[in-house]
Protein backbone atom coordinates (compact mmCIF):
# COMPACT_ATOMS: atom_id res chain seq x y z
CA UNK A 1 0.00 0.00 0.00
CA UNK A 2 0.97 3.32 -0.97
CA UNK A 3 0.99 5.06 2.64
CA UNK A 4 1.88 8.71 1.28
CA UNK A 5 -1.71 8.87 -0.36
CA UNK A 6 -3.32 8.06 2.90
CA UNK A 7 -4.81 11.07 4.72
CA UNK A 8 -6.44 11.55 8.33
CA UNK A 9 -9.87 11.68 6.76
CA UNK A 10 -9.05 7.97 5.73
CA UNK A 11 -9.13 6.88 8.57
CA UNK A 12 -12.45 6.00 9.85
CA UNK A 13 -14.33 3.98 12.24
CA UNK A 14 -15.63 2.00 9.48
CA UNK A 15 -12.01 1.75 7.29
CA UNK A 16 -10.09 0.48 10.54
CA UNK A 17 -12.85 -2.19 11.09
CA UNK A 18 -12.71 -3.25 7.29
CA UNK A 19 -8.48 -3.02 7.93
CA UNK A 20 -8.90 -5.44 10.75
CA UNK A 21 -11.47 -7.47 9.75
CA UNK A 22 -9.44 -8.00 6.21
CA UNK A 23 -6.19 -8.96 7.61
CA UNK A 24 -8.48 -11.52 10.41
CA UNK A 25 -10.43 -13.26 7.92
CA UNK A 26 -7.24 -13.70 5.45
CA UNK A 27 -5.52 -15.44 8.37
CA UNK A 28 -8.36 -17.64 9.58
CA UNK A 29 -9.14 -18.89 6.30
CA UNK A 30 -5.78 -20.25 5.68
CA UNK A 31 -5.51 -21.61 9.33
CA UNK A 32 -9.23 -23.00 9.10
CA UNK A 33 -10.35 -23.05 5.41
CA UNK A 34 -13.34 -25.73 5.63
CA UNK A 35 -15.10 -23.57 8.15
CA UNK A 36 -14.94 -20.16 5.79
CA UNK A 37 -14.99 -22.31 2.36
CA UNK A 38 -17.80 -18.96 2.15
CA UNK A 39 -15.46 -15.94 3.04
CA UNK A 40 -12.60 -17.70 0.83
CA UNK A 41 -15.65 -17.67 -2.47
CA UNK A 42 -16.64 -14.54 -1.11
CA UNK A 43 -12.90 -12.84 -1.58
CA UNK A 44 -12.55 -14.68 -4.93
CA UNK A 45 -15.77 -13.43 -6.50
CA UNK A 46 -14.51 -10.06 -5.37
CA UNK A 47 -10.64 -10.13 -7.12
CA UNK A 48 -12.75 -11.40 -10.01
CA UNK A 49 -14.95 -8.26 -10.18
CA UNK A 50 -11.70 -6.40 -9.45
CA UNK A 51 -10.02 -7.75 -12.70
CA UNK A 52 -13.10 -7.01 -14.75
CA UNK A 53 -13.77 -3.64 -13.39
CA UNK A 54 -10.54 -2.19 -11.92
CA UNK A 55 -7.89 -4.47 -12.75
CA UNK A 56 -5.16 -1.82 -11.81
CA UNK A 57 -5.94 -1.96 -8.76
CA UNK A 58 -4.99 -5.43 -8.67
CA UNK A 59 -1.59 -4.35 -10.34
CA UNK A 60 -0.80 -2.34 -7.49
CA UNK A 61 -1.67 -4.47 -5.07
CA UNK A 62 -4.33 -1.66 -2.81
CA UNK A 63 -7.19 0.12 -4.23
CA UNK A 64 -7.16 3.45 -5.89
CA UNK A 65 -10.14 4.67 -4.27
CA UNK A 66 -9.81 3.41 -0.50
CA UNK A 67 -6.21 2.94 -0.88
CA UNK A 68 -6.36 -0.56 1.38
CA UNK A 69 -4.62 -3.13 0.67
CA UNK A 70 -5.60 -6.15 -1.33
CA UNK A 71 -6.32 -8.85 -1.11
CA UNK A 72 -6.79 -8.38 2.17
CA UNK A 73 -9.67 -5.91 1.39
CA UNK A 74 -11.53 -8.87 -0.54
CA UNK A 75 -12.01 -10.61 2.99
CA UNK A 76 -13.67 -7.53 4.75
CA UNK A 77 -17.55 -6.80 4.53
CA UNK A 78 -17.52 -3.76 3.12
CA UNK A 79 -18.64 -3.09 -0.28
CA UNK A 80 -15.99 -1.05 -3.07
CA UNK A 81 -15.86 1.99 -2.67
CA UNK A 82 -15.92 2.95 -6.44
CA UNK A 83 -18.55 4.34 -8.29
CA UNK A 84 -20.28 2.08 -9.34
CA UNK A 85 -18.50 -0.35 -7.11
CA UNK A 86 -16.25 -3.47 -8.23
CA UNK A 87 -18.31 -5.90 -5.71
CA UNK A 88 -21.29 -5.15 -3.52
CA UNK A 89 -21.10 -5.81 0.49
CA UNK A 90 -22.02 -9.41 1.43
CA UNK A 91 -21.48 -9.76 5.67
CA UNK A 92 -22.47 -12.99 6.25
CA UNK A 93 -22.51 -16.66 5.25
CA UNK A 94 -26.40 -16.49 4.46
CA UNK A 95 -26.03 -13.44 2.46
CA UNK A 96 -23.21 -14.97 0.55
CA UNK A 97 -25.08 -18.28 -0.36
CA UNK A 98 -28.48 -16.28 -1.46
CA UNK A 99 -26.23 -13.88 -3.77
CA UNK A 100 -24.74 -16.89 -5.18
CA UNK A 101 -28.36 -18.35 -5.72
CA UNK A 102 -29.42 -15.87 -7.12
CA UNK A 103 -26.37 -15.06 -9.70
CA UNK A 104 -26.91 -18.57 -10.85
CA UNK A 105 -30.69 -18.38 -11.64
CA UNK A 106 -29.49 -14.93 -13.65
CA UNK A 107 -26.99 -16.99 -15.72
CA UNK A 108 -29.77 -19.75 -16.41
CA UNK A 109 -32.54 -17.22 -17.65
CA UNK A 110 -29.72 -15.63 -19.26
CA UNK A 111 -28.59 -18.78 -21.14
CA UNK A 112 -32.62 -19.90 -21.92
CA UNK A 113 -33.75 -16.12 -23.50
CA UNK A 114 -30.37 -16.08 -25.70
CA UNK A 115 -31.43 -20.27 -26.67
CA UNK A 116 -34.49 -18.86 -27.63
Amino acid sequence: MDYSKLTWKDITPTNIKAFVLGYFRSWTVALYNEHFRWVEERAKYREEQVAIKSPECLNHGSCKHCGCTIPELFYADKACSATPPCYEAINSKDEWIEFKTIQSLTKTIQSLTQAQ
